[in-house]
């Protein structure tokens, strides 16, 4: 799998960014020399940043997409505006992993930081869908959102996701200055990822882990190896989990 950095800006603002300190910055430099350096036999994904935000990201989707699969990782909000994600699909798109961080609107614009995105993100996922868009989502594990871990399944194969990734805080970038808020205690969250594995499995849904502490994920036969691309360790606090927004402590 190769990665096509298209650019550092975002229309979200997420607690857990690596990148927040780059949005600034705009398109990376070099673009063109990661354009020239892709391998002919990988699939190439796009991402940023919001790749969405580029410009010129059809073309550089039908560019890439000779002879390639192509991937975007995305928060969908731009494709909530026709005809962006049947142009998309036209240029030779073949998938989106689109980032949602609760099961509902609370949630996960807590985590983004964006009133509104949530509504945007699934009117853009469902948009692509529709488009004949394979749809991937995926979710950063936070003391936020862990405990509706099983619910969010439930309601991302309702969406009609086709695969789903987990992934836990990085410890990067903003999330470095805001790990107590957003790193939750591995024993805490072991059941809830337990319950929302079992779920996936019944209901025929691929699940994958990135950036997979071993303390989360050990034991439960899906952990990406060490050394992965994204793979990290860290050394999660054990603070009182505070109740995510828009919930009850009991929630």
């Amino acid at each position: 799998m190769q990665l096509l950095l298209t650019t550092f800006a975002c229309d979200n603002a997420c607690a857990f960014c690596a990148q927040a300190a780059l949005r600034a910055l705009g398109r990376p430099a070099g673009l063109e020399e990661q354009l020239t350096a892709l391998s002919e036999a990988e699939p190439v994904v796009l991402v940023g940043g919001e790749p969405l935000l580029h410009p010129d990201v059809t073309a550089l989707v039908q560019r890439v997409s000779a002879g390639r699969s192509v991937g975007m990782q995305t928060n969908a909000r731009r494709l909530a505006t026709p005809p962006l994600a049947e142009q998309l699909k036209a240029a030779g798109l073949g998938w989106v992993e689109v980032a949602l961080h609760g099961d509902r609107a609370a949630l996960h614009d807590y985590h983004t930081q964006r009133a509104g995105s949530f509504e945007q993100s699934v009117a853009g996922l469902t948009r692509a869908r529709l488009a004949g868009l394979e749809l991937r989502i995926s979710s950063v594990v936070t003391r936020s959102n862990y405990r509706h871990l099983p619910d969010m399944v439930d309601h991302f194969k309702g969406l009609g996701a086709q695969r789903l990734r987990l992934a836990a805080v990085a410890p990067e970038g903003e999330a470095l200055a805001q790990a107590a808020r957003l790193v939750p205690a591995p024993a805490l969250v072991r059941p809830y990822l337990l319950e929302a594995q079992r779920r996936a499995s019944s209901a025929g849904l691929p699940l994958e882990l990135g950036l997979a502490p071993s303390a989360h994920f050990a034991g439960l036969g899906i952990v990406a190896a060490p050394g992965a691309p994204g793979w990290r360790r860290y050394q999660a606090p054990s603070a009182t989990t505070p109740p995510p927004p828009g919930t009850t402590a009991a929630a």
